[in-house]
């Protein structure tokens, strides 16, 4: 009986080990998948236009 005492509890600090891990990594993950995001964001463009009127003249419209 004491040997699968022993197993299990063994069984269970693997475990244990395996969780702490594993959520170190996710949070690890989520931290640096958030900073990529951030950096591939698409920069703003403005709405400026600027048109060329049949006379020749390029005007800028806001």
């Amino acid at each position: 009986m004491s040997e699968i005492k022993g197993q299990l509890l063994g069984m269970l600090i693997v475990l244990g080990i395996f969780t702490a891990i594993g959520g170190t990594l996710v949070t690890a993950f989520q931290k640096e998948a958030q900073q990529i995001t951030s950096s591939l964001e698409a920069p703003t463009v403005s709405a400026k236009a600027v048109i060329a009127a049949p006379s020749g003249n390029i005007y800028s419209v806001d």
